[in-house]
């Protein structure tokens, strides 16, 4: 899965990647989890924490959603945090996910790019007891 992102990644020629997973390839393996999804034209998405920082440019896009990480179950918040006409091109004009990030990258200045990955898996974080038990039963089926 992670040689996967970096090999994606590397060939995308970004300054920062982000992996995301569809609804779809999440809830056609654990249709019982529960994930934030985005809604910006297209397939419905989940971020995945896996992040590719080629380079120091990238940084920019850190500092922002450090600041803007607070919203993150809110995304038309993080849009107006763009503007009101970035943030109307976003949430209505919903252009796709590469759109958005090409819109963003312009606003920050810097190269941002996402990974659609494959594995249901990658979507999966633990942050609460029904997620543990989920991650605990993928380990038990691996082994």
């Amino acid at each position: 899965m992670v040689d996967h992102f970096l090999r994606e990644a590397i060939a995308g020629d970004a300054d920062l990647t982000v992996g995301l997973a569809t609804r779809q390839t999440i809830e056609s393996v654990y249709p019982q989890t529960k994930r934030t999804y985005l809604s910006l034209g297209g397939p419905e998405l989940s971020g995945c924490n896996l992040f590719y920082i080629a380079t120091p440019d990238a940084l920019r896009a850190v500092r922002f959603w450090r600041a803007a990480e607070q919203d993150r179950k809110r995304p038309w918040l993080i849009a107006w945090r763009f503007g009101p006409l970035t943030a109307l091109h976003i949430l209505i004009g919903r252009p796709g996910v590469e759109k958005v990030f090409e819109t963003v990258s312009k606003r920050l200045g810097t190269r941002i790019k996402a990974v659609l990955l494959p594995f249901a898996e990658a979507a999966i974080d633990v942050d609460s007891t029904r997620d543990l038990e989920l991650v605990r039963d993928i380990f038990t089926r691996a082994r």
